[in-house]
């Protein structure tokens, strides 16, 4: 399903419990994960306060047709390149094939030049570095009169948010939390 007009709250489920929700926007696309696992554990609803919300399906037969004629579609929906990286990442070793293939729908991945800083305060979460290195700051520091370190790919820090938006700010991992976060050399 793609959302055309409206907007659409995703909740992904294990066992029943709602451990993920995101919040799709026009363009955003839920749905392909049932090609992979026939135990879909998603449900999605129309957003509180939209009117209603417009959404295209493409059918199973139709999608492998699409599949077949653009190639670079796959990797666009399904992610199976990213999956591959993200299972090579220590902090994810212990987690399903299935896992790994929802968390690979849920990242953002960026590409940040040398020199080019995170707003760790407006984009919360738990940034993983693919290639490349980060310089941080903050309660993350190895050794205490350490001002600043660097880690490389393969490694992680967390991004707290606004502590003035509770709602949008991580309420985990803040040990691992960066103050500043700058990339060392060209960093995804």
């Amino acid at each position: 399903f793609m959302v055309l007009r409206g907007r659409v709250i995703m909740r992904l489920r294990d066992s029943e419990e709602v451990w993920f929700e995101q919040d799709l926007q026009p363009g955003g696309f839920f749905g392909q994960q049932a090609l992979f696992d026939e135990q879909y554990r998603s449900v999605a609803r129309v957003a509180n306060g939209e009117q209603g919300a417009v959404l295209l399906k493409i059918n199973a037969d139709m999608l492998r047709v699409a599949l077949e004629r653009a190639p670079n579609l796959r990797e666009d929906l399904l992610r199976e390149n990213l999956a591959g990286r993200l299972r090579r990442v220590p902090l994810f070793r212990g987690l399903t094939d299935d896992q790994v293939r929802w968390l690979a729908q849920l990242v953002e991945e960026r590409n940040l030049p040398g020199g080019a800083g995170v707003n760790l305060g407006a984009e919360p979460g738990i940034w993983v570095i693919d290639r490349g290195q980060m310089e941080l700051t903050g309660p993350i520091k190895p050794f205490p009169n350490w001002d600043a370190w660097r880690l490389t790919a393969g490694n992680f820090f967390v991004a707290r948010g606004d502590p003035a938006h509770p709602d949008r700010a991580m309420r985990f991992g803040l040990n691992c939390s960066a103050d500043t976060a700058i990339a060392h050399v060209d960093t995804r």
